[in-house]
């Protein structure tokens, strides 16, 4: 400043001394200068007070920025005593939590967490005290008419304006969104790893099936050829019939895999879910504990599904039986209900299923019981092939359910808790306008004789020595082959005179379609019964629009097979 930096003291200062001035004595150009200085020196009172005005406006503006970013700043601020006694609080804070800001000053900042986690604030406070930089932690708060939020705390320890004591100065930023979106993203994680699991224990648990099937036929083909040779009244008939016994009950077991793995036939009809249950209650309550009850709340006016008879009931009886050992032999209540309702993607996003599923009308069956309920963990590995609750079993229930159900395009959901019972709940498609018609197997006669020449071509040994021995027993002449190329090659030599192939479909180097196709440009009328341990369905869908003459599954009997070759040798 160019002017004299005389200030208000000094002024006055000097206006006494000039009133203690002899004045009269004075002279004119003495006092001329003196009014001059006291001139300039008010211009330069006028010139500061000026100054600090506009300093003072400005201060007053930077002030009322400052509130209003505070106070409106996307994220929470508030500022905490050592004891968490709320010192300042921004209108954003306030907001969030649904309370007056008037009615937040000072008043304890634990009030607002939820139960669960106040001990957590508590711990966050004193690691507050004890560090010199920002200290991060999540908790929830209770919000004003809403649900408890989760939200982040950033604090950083300051002094107060005096010095005498520590703040903390923290950033509330709400990331319940946040959270809840990395909650869907962890359970859609969960559900794709289960989904890419399932999908590799199905085609583990369908090769096993497959491979088991090729031994089974062996097994049960030789038994029924050993019947067919011994006298009735020889006493090793009933060995034998009790291994052919035994052998279909493990073939039982291989289509239980086989569903587990969805490889298995289907013979869809139209079908009243409300009426398949109602007609099962009896036998429902045979396989249930006494000190079950039974409830039923069955839709009467429900719409048919497309869905085979027998493998539903299987469905039924499986998650009725599950229901009744969760019960542990307690007193308890089992639900079961039937209905229909609309399903949203959101809503079926949380149900397993075989792949993605269109939104629409579904006929629902629930089951639900009062029993022990299960973990997380427990429901996770609830679809595994051999996993089970119980000490014994076979644990293939719940796999073989599953596939049965993506089989009908169904999807399943599990809601259970720990002493909370279990609720399962399964989404069925409404019937299409077109059903699959199922093809009844001409019945054959206990004895019928053919004749002429076959190829029986099988990579497996055993099963190849049990159908050549099957259609030796029925007259023919037989040719055999351990593979495709083995057997297109046979086959070229003899296309003449042989009169049908008995044909494997999963071999080695050449496979059963390749095979048929080789065997067509040769003799393109060529009769070929089809074999495999897979369904008809799964095995045959390769062969749209090739023709074939027959399909046997493995294992099959000697009255089985006799039926298949009678059929295409007398068309």
């Amino acid at each position: 400043m160019k002017y004299t930096n005389m200030n208000r003291d000094e002024l006055i200062r000097r206006l006494k001394s000039l009133q203690a001035v002899d004045i009269e004595k004075a002279t004119g150009d003495k006092l001329q200068k003196t009014v001059h200085e006291l001139e300039v020196h008010q211009i330069e009172l006028e010139m500061q007070n000026r100054q600090l005005q506009e300093v003072q406006h400005e201060l007053e503006e930077s002030r009322n920025r400052y509130a209003d970013l505070y106070d409106f700043a996307p994220i929470g601020y508030v500022t905490l005593d050592k004891k968490g006694v709320i010192i300042e609080i921004n209108l954003t804070a306030a907001t969030m939590i649904g309370i007056e800001r008037s009615h937040l000053i000072e008043a304890p900042f634990v009030s607002l967490v939820t139960q669960s986690d106040r001990k957590v604030f508590q711990d966050y406070l004193l690691q507050c005290g004890k560090d010199n930089e920002k200290t991060i932690c999540e908790i929830n708060l209770k919000v004003k008419k809403s649900n408890p939020i989760t939200v982040q705390l950033l604090s950083i320890p300051v002094e107060d304006s005096q010095h005498k004591k520590m703040l903390f100065r923290t950033a509330i930023t709400d990331i319940t969104a946040r959270k809840e979106a990395d909650e869907n993203q962890r359970q859609l994680e969960v559900r794709m790893r289960l989904a890419q699991k399932l999908e590799s224990l199905g085609v583990l648990t369908g090769g096993i099936a497959h491979d088991f099937n090729n031994m089974l036929a062996a097994i049960l083909g030789n038994a029924d050829l050993a019947l067919l040779d011994i006298p009735d009244e020889a006493p090793v008939q009933k060995y034998i019939s009790q291994i052919v016994k035994v052998t279909r009950r493990a073939t039982d077991l291989t289509n239980q895999m086989l569903a587990y793995a969805g490889k298995i036939e289907l013979k869809a009809m139209p079908l009243n879910l409300s009426r398949l249950v109602g007609d099962m209650a009896q036998l429902l309550k045979t396989i249930v504990s006494k000190k079950a009850i039974f409830k039923y709340e069955l839709e009467k006016t429900i719409p048919p599904i497309e869905a085979d008879m027998a493998q539903l009931t299987q469905v039924v009886m499986n998650l009725i039986t599950n229901a009744s050992e969760a019960l542990a032999g307690k007193e308890g209540v089992i639900m079961v209900k039937t209905g229909i309702m609309e399903a949203n993607q959101e809503y079926l996003s949380s149900f397993y299923k075989n792949g993605d599923l269109p939104a629409g009308q579904r006929v629902y069956l629930e089951v639900s019981d009062t029993g022990m309920g299960m973990d997380k963990e427990t429901i996770s590995k609830i679809f595994d092939p051999f996993f089970s609750t119980k000490f014994t079993g076979r644990g293939l229930g719940m796999a073989s359910a599953l596939g049965i159900l993506q089989k009908h395009n169904a999807a399943i959901k599990i809601d259970s808790s720990p002493g909370a019972g279990t609720t399962i709940r399964i989404l069925f498609p409404l019937a299409g306008k077109t059903v699959p018609e199922t093809v009844s197997e001409l019945s054959t006669p206990e004895e019928w004789r053919g004749s002429g020449t076959v190829l029986v071509v099988d990579d497996e040994e055993d099963v190849r020595l049990m159908a050549s021995a099957m259609m030796e027993k029925l007259g023919f002449t037989v040719l055999s082959a351990i593979d495709g190329v083995e057997g297109v090659k046979i086959f070229r030599k003899h296309a003449d005179e042989i009169a049908f192939v008995l044909l494997d479909l999963t071999m080695p180097r050449m496979d059963g379609v390749e095979t048929f196709t080789e065997m067509r440009r040769v003799n393109p009328d060529v009769r070929i019964i089809l074999s495999s341990g897979y369904s008809k369905e799964d095995s045959v869908e390769r062969f749209a629009e090739i023709p074939f003459s027959g399909f046997i599954k493995k294992p099959y009997r000697f009255e089985d097979l006799m039926g298949k070759v009678r059929t295409i040798m007398e068309e």
